[in-house]
């Protein structure tokens, strides 16, 4: 520690007696290094290049170990500086920022100068976020250039940001520098399976007739098809219909089907706590875009399929939270539209979001995502299926109806990476390849691996026995 000695003079005093109280015990400030005193009173061994940082709104009494006789401050809108004693003053931070003090002697010498960084009051900050972030006391808080710096660690995502957002409000800075570290890498597996359900129903019930009339005059036919032709009148074919030369093929028609189609998709994403993961089963579309005025045609893809984006936030005592969006669409050509010579299909599609806390384990269903067709057609004989009761030998009627179901289950699971001492299973541990003997003679393509083989396998080291693997069984003839 340098010490300044010199002649002591007698300086300018502009000290309130309340301010007096606050004197105590004392910190040091050497040269250039910047400390924080724990009381009221800051001593300073030199004031040569001295540096000091105090809290916005918090006066703090400066005392040096070099009399002076007047006080300069550079910016009075960052700090208002008071003298005491001919060798202390006072400093009160207004505003943010930095400035400078000047001591002069009687002669109008500079005997010293001491920067001032008034910043916010990192320490209250720090208590704040210690009381109400769990592990804010691994959070450290300082100030640079005006701005509140986050640093050290955090138990997860969801305390830093936290911390962050407190650090926001308290400052009234809309970002703050956050350096953060998060301490543990949480990850989320996110299961989720696809179903969507077909039903179809459809019934068939009339008569189709094939009539033809052979006259002198002319034929006639006609059948349960509108477009039936003649080149006689109808008043002369219903009179003739008693006499001879009409030949009647009848088939009766009664169908009634009836069907129910699943499709399934079950993605196993993994993302970070934070961090968003996406999935797309299916395929890109060109699609032909006209650009500018030249009318110059580009290609865009549009994605169809089923996908799904998800962002998982691993919240205090293992809650996950979830932003999910999954998605189903399929092309549409019947909504196609055209320009020129190019058909442009459109596309059905079925999409969800939603956000939900839910535990390690636990599942949601969406559901309700239903689409209705109604299809009615009927054919008939003109003028007889027309006819009262029977009518309806002359007429055939089909219904057709679809309706089309997608149910999205969602399951978040926490994870942890497996143990690099274990290795994990896969697909073809279960089985082997057969034989010649078994293939030829036995008709089989693969064996599988008996449960006393794969017992020892797991015992020895070769590969951790978890629920993995499969093995197709195909229908025997």
């Amino acid at each position: 520690m340098v010490e300044l000695t010199g002649n002591r003079g007698r300086g300018s005093i502009f000290a309130a007696s309340w301010l007096a109280a606050a004197l105590a015990a004392t910190s040091m400030v050497a040269g250039t290094t910047p400390v924080r005193a724990a009381n009221e009173v800051i001593h300073i061994s030199s004031t040569q290049n001295a540096s000091i940082k105090i809290a916005k709104g918090k006066p703090r009494t400066i005392k040096t170990n070099v009399p002076f006789y007047e006080i300069v401050i550079g910016d009075p809108e960052v700090a208002n500086v008071n003298p005491l004693t001919d060798d202390s003053f006072y400093v009160l931070g207004n505003s943010l920022g930095t400035t400078g003090i000047a001591l002069f002697d009687e002669n109008k010498q500079l005997v010293g100068s001491v920067d001032i960084e008034v910043t916010l009051d990192t320490d209250r900050l720090a208590t704040t976020i210690r009381n109400n972030v769990p592990g804010g006391e691994d959070i450290k808080v300082t100030s640079a250039n005006g701005r509140v710096v986050l640093s050290g660690s955090a138990n997860d995502q969801v305390a830093a940001d936290k911390a962050s957002k407190i650090a926001s409000n308290f400052s009234g800075q809309e970002e703050v520098i956050n350096s953060v570290n998060i301490s543990t890498s949480q990850q989320v597996q996110l299961n989720v399976r696809f179903v969507e359900i077909n039903r179809q129903v459809g019934q068939e019930l009339g008569t189709k007739l094939g009539v033809k009339y052979s006259g002198p005059s002319g034929s006639i036919k006609f059948n349960s098809n509108p477009s039936a032709s003649s080149n006689q009148p109808a008043a002369e074919v219903i009179g003739n219909l008693m006499t001879n030369g009409w030949s009647v093929d009848a088939t009766i028609k009664a169908l009634e089907d009836r069907g129910v189609a699943r499709w399934l998709a079950e993605p196993n994403l993994i993302a970070r706590s934070g961090q968003k993961a996406s999935f797309l089963a299916g395929g890109e579309f060109p699609i032909p875009v006209s650009q500018g005025e030249n009318g110059q045609i580009t290609v865009e893809y549009k994605k169809f399929g089923v996908g799904l984006d998800f962002t998982p936030t691993v919240l205090a005592d293992g809650l996950i939270s979830l932003d999910i969006e999954p998605e189903v669409s399929s092309i549409d050509k019947s909504s196609s539209y055209d320009i020129g010579d190019i058909s442009i299909p459109g596309f059905v599609v079925r999409r969800a979001r939603t956000s939900i806390d839910l535990k390690n384990g636990q599942s949601f269903m969406m559901a309700g995502l239903l689409q209705s067709e109604n299809d009615m057609v009927q054919q008939g004989v003109p003028g007889l299926s027309k006819l009262p009761v029977l009518g309806a030998l002359f007429s055939s009627k089909a219904y057709q109806r679809r309706e089309t179901d997608l149910v999205i289950i969602v399951t978040p699971y926490l994870v942890k990476p497996i143990d690099p001492s274990k290795k994990v299973a896969t697909p073809t541990d279960g089985t082997v390849s057969a034989s010649n003997v078994d293939y030829f003679l036995g008709n089989v393509a693969e064996v599988k691996v008996s449960d006393a083989g794969r017992a020892t396998a797991a015992s020895s080291g070769t590969f951790e026995a978890v629920g993995v693997g499969h093995f197709l069984d195909l229908p025997k003839d």
